[in-house]
């Protein structure tokens, strides 16, 4: 499966805060948030899970029958002195009818400075 985490804003780097859950979580989200899921593996800077200023990263990660991944929302912080400006949404996608092992699945993060938003994108390989 591609996963991608795309960044729009221009002054802040995004912690993206990704989870992953080979397996669906019996509550969600509080199942999938837990430090037990959260995937690191190349994500990010050096696998930091900080996505820079207008910039993005893709990873491959591996399906199976009821994996669950998600990010907690995201934390964005000032690119220069890595002071907090604010969070995102919870947002999560479960493998089953949507067939995600096929696609590709985009996170996005954006924001003015002052208010941030998280969306999750599903889209077919091309």
């Amino acid at each position: 499966m591609t996963v991608q985490f795309r960044n729009f804003t221009a002054g802040e780097a995004v912690d993206v805060g990704f989870f992953v859950s080979p397996t669906p979580p019996v509550v969600l989200p509080d199942d999938l948030f837990v430090e037990e899921n959260r995937f690191l593996t190349s994500v990010g800077v050096a696998g930091t899970g900080i996505v820079q200023p207008l910039s993005q990263d893709i990873i491959e990660i591996p399906c199976s029958e009821g994996l669950t991944l998600g990010t907690s929302g995201g934390r964005f912080v000032d690119n220069e002195t890595g002071e907090l400006r604010g969070v995102g949404q919870p947002r999560w996608v479960q493998e089953g009818p949507l067939a995600l092992c096929d696609a590709i699945v985009t996170f996005e993060f954006d924001g003015d400075g002052t208010e941030f938003t998280t969306r999750v994108l599903i889209g077919n390989r091309e």
